[in-house]
């Protein structure tokens, strides 16, 4: 498993060598040969901000470490490699118990084939094939915060819901993590799935 690997290789590292570490597993890990340099690219460009990127993980800055972040890579505050990256220092500060609590509204859900195979199914916008959702990027994300002001979950965390819904077992445990009310809207968006064939006419068109 990558994760497992890249977790007890950085457990390792002291924190004067943690960039450096990082780099030299990118570069020589087997399971990680797609577009090595660019990664590496990445890591050094946002270590400039190390103690910033430092402090607002203590802080559970999160919104902020979102802009410290996209600006730092100058890249889409929508990409998928922008909002990982938050997602995963929230998970580390999660199990280090610094932070609690959902992460904020305002962070995008990232789109991959995967939101975009989703919001095809669910109907949320009418459009002919996959790649015609992937070229609607703005629409897409807009119509996922929506959704996310209307449920009260945070767009990040509808990612969780996305998962879910490709195994129903996965998505018994999304449900568990929620409060009752938010376990509804999970479900009503589960039943949208399946009467996705149905709700064209409430669909946005996209040309």
């Amino acid at each position: 498993m990558f994760w497992a690997r890249f977790s007890n290789y950085v457990r390792r590292l002291p924190p004067s060598r943690v960039v450096e570490g990082v780099v030299e597993f990118i570069l020589g890990d087997p399971c990680n040969s797609i577009q090595r340099l660019v990664k590496v690219g990445r890591v050094l460009k946002l270590s400039k901000y190390l103690g910033e990127v430092r402090k607002l993980l203590s802080d559970c800055g999160f919104l902020e470490l979102w802009r410290l972040t996209y600006r730092a890579l100058e890249a889409d505050p929508a990409s998928k490699t922008v909002v990982f990256a938050v997602k995963m220092g929230y998970y580390g500060t999660r199990a280090l118990g610094i932070c609690r609590g959902p992460l904020p509204m305002e962070i995008p859900i990232p789109l991959d084939r995967r939101v975009a195979r989703a919001t095809l199914n669910l109907g949320i916008i009418r459009a002919g094939s996959l790649e015609d959702v992937m070229r609607c990027r703005d629409v897409v994300v807009e119509s996922w915060r929506s959704i996310g002001e209307s449920s009260g979950i945070p767009p990040i965390h509808l990612d969780l819901l996305l998962w879910a819904l490709q195994n129903s077992s996965t998505l018994s445990k999304a449900l568990r993590r929620v409060d009752q009310r938010r376990g509804e809207v999970l479900r009503t968006l589960l039943e949208l799935v399946e009467q996705s064939r149905n709700i064209g006419e409430i669909s946005e068109e996209v040309h």
